[in-house]
């Protein structure tokens, strides 16, 4: 489970986008927002969403037309994914058991949404760890509640997926000659909701 995050991010480098605390991010004027492309996952990582300048950097990528090779036909095996939400098919100590080995089990006074916390066997370093990951959407964490995206809300109130809309128009540039036959040029974004 904790490798999606993972190959979300390296995708991100694939795409030529920078973590989200490097100096490319410090130039777009962003406040720092750690999400997938964060160096490290901490408590603070949202890693569901890309952060605005992951945003930028991928745009950048595929409208310069380096993402043509994403629109070929894949030739392998096309693979039925479930449509249950994960934590559905893992319960929390399976997922233990998935990041630290058999016979892991969630520290049942650390029971939240936001981390999965997990016993440990190992030597003398007994107790509970994490390795800052979230619980598997869909996993229980309540009469009627279930965790997504590291909250523990009402399964009733899951909002569905939204697709994109256009968002405005941005300014026009400057005229590309000065005198006849020049064009200005604008553009927008797929970025509704964000």
């Amino acid at each position: 489970l904790s490798a999606a995050f993972t190959i979300a991010h390296e995708l991100g480098h694939v795409f030529n986008v920078p973590h989200d605390d490097s100096f490319k991010c410090k130039e777009t004027g962003i406040k720092h927002q750690y999400h997938v492309m964060a160096p490290t996952l901490n408590y603070h990582t949202s890693p569901w969403t890309w952060s605005k300048c992951s945003q930028k950097y991928i745009t950048e990528f595929l409208d310069t037309g380096h993402g043509e090779c994403l629109l070929d036909k894949p030739n392998g095996r096309i693979y039925d994914l479930s449509s249950q939400l994960p934590g559905l098919i893992y319960d929390v100590n399976k997922q233990c058991e998935l990041m630290f080995g058999p016979g892991s089990q969630v520290c049942p006074y650390l029971k939240q949404c936001r981390r999965l916390w997990c016993t440990s066997a190992e030597g003398v370093h007994k107790g509970c760890r994490t390795q800052h990951m979230p619980l598997a959407d869909g996993t229980n964490c309540g009469p009627g509640m279930h965790c997504h995206h590291g909250l523990c809300v009402n399964k009733e109130m899951e909002a569905r997926p939204v697709d994109g809309e256009w968002g405005p128009w941005g300014p026009y540039s400057s005229c590309s000659r000065t005198c006849g036959g020049g064009i200005k040029s604008t553009a927008r974004l797929c970025n509704r909701p964000e």
